[in-house]
């Protein structure tokens, strides 16, 4: 099998799996291009204008930016089906945070003068990236006000925020440097809280893959 075909088989997959026909025409899709990122892998450099709108199939990104002093800042972290690009797509600024694979990725990437040529006057393109922008707001937006609360309650609402957050199901956590930055505390703290939830049997141990054992607990933690 070619390598050629290989990837029109993958792409063919991506497609049906996350029903990409029905928010890209014809043209836009058949520009599509698959990309492979390797973990810590960097996809959109901090302050550069990205050449390409990406689609996250597999993997996860973590994007973020350091500041003046060094700390990290995560802003997100973000899971398939998500996409990426868009907000610099539609002001065409530079980035303001770096986009890095956070494990082995999958995106496919569509050049940005491509999409703005045949999506931007598209309504079925434009319904997406809208809905793609309110949901990066709300989490964003739930991020900053979970801030309000303990640390505990934070990661509580963390988890259960998750849509696969069922008790019994494993979530599968950044790493914890990035988590932390997340939550707005320290490594040393977030080692603690994880420690004091694991005693209580609210959910298990092994991270990054984390079983949730007692989605009531964690919901206490936020209702309290």
């Amino acid at each position: 099998m070619s390598e050629r075909f290989a990837n029109e088989k993958k792409l063919d997959h991506y497609i049906k799996e996350f029903n990409i026909d029905s928010f890209l025409n014809e043209r836009l899709i058949s520009h599509l291009k698959i990309f492979h990122l390797e973990a810590y892998e960097t996809l959109i450099a901090e302050q550069s204008i990205p050449q390409y709108f990406y689609l996250l199939v597999e993997g996860q990104i973590k994007c973020a930016h350091y500041h003046s002093n060094g700390t990290l800042a995560v802003v997100q972290m973000m899971h398939p089906f998500s996409a990426l690009g868009d907000v610099e797509l539609i002001n065409k600024n530079r980035s303001i945070t770096a986009a890095v694979a956070a494990s082995r990725s999958v995106v496919l990437g569509i050049p940005a003068s491509i999409v703005r040529d045949e999506g931007m006057n598209d309504p079925l393109f434009l319904q997406f990236i809208s809905e793609e922008l309110v949901r990066k707001l709300h989490d964003s937006t739930s991020l900053r006000l979970g801030h309000l609360l303990p640390v505990k309650s934070r990661l509580a609402l963390f988890v259960v925020s998750k849509p696969e957050a069922v008790e019994g199901t494993i979530i599968v956590f950044p790493e914890k440097e990035a988590l932390a930055s997340m939550l707005g505390t320290t490594y040393r703290h977030l080692n603690r809280v994880l420690k004091e939830l694991i005693e209580e049997n609210t959910i298990g141990a092994g991270y990054p893959g984390v079983r949730i054992l007692n989605i009531l607990n964690l919901q206490k933690l936020i209702d309290d």
